[in-house]
């Protein structure tokens, strides 16, 4: 739907632009350990990491695992 509105804006003359979205985040944590990342991070922002981890815990199975290679991140990715 979004390829139809584009293609019907530039043959009214509109100029269109394309921009990446929803890129799967992460955070490298290559020479830390999760204890020191999480000290990183601000009190509050912290706090709210952990609330929402206990959540998740209460309502869902959570499974952590560790990605060593590039190619098994993209097998992992759910993004």
């Amino acid at each position: 739907m979004a390829a139809r509105v584009l293609a019907g804006l530039s043959e009214q003359g509109w100029t269109t632009a394309e921009a990446r979205t929803n890129t799967c985040p992460f955070i490298s944590l290559a020479g830390t350990t999760w204890a020191s990342y999480l000290a990183s991070l601000g009190a509050e922002h912290r706090y709210n990491f952990n609330r929402k981890l206990r959540s998740l815990n209460r309502n869902y199975e959570v499974r952590f695992e560790q990605v060593r290679s590039e190619g098994n991140a993209a097998k992992h990715s759910t993004c």
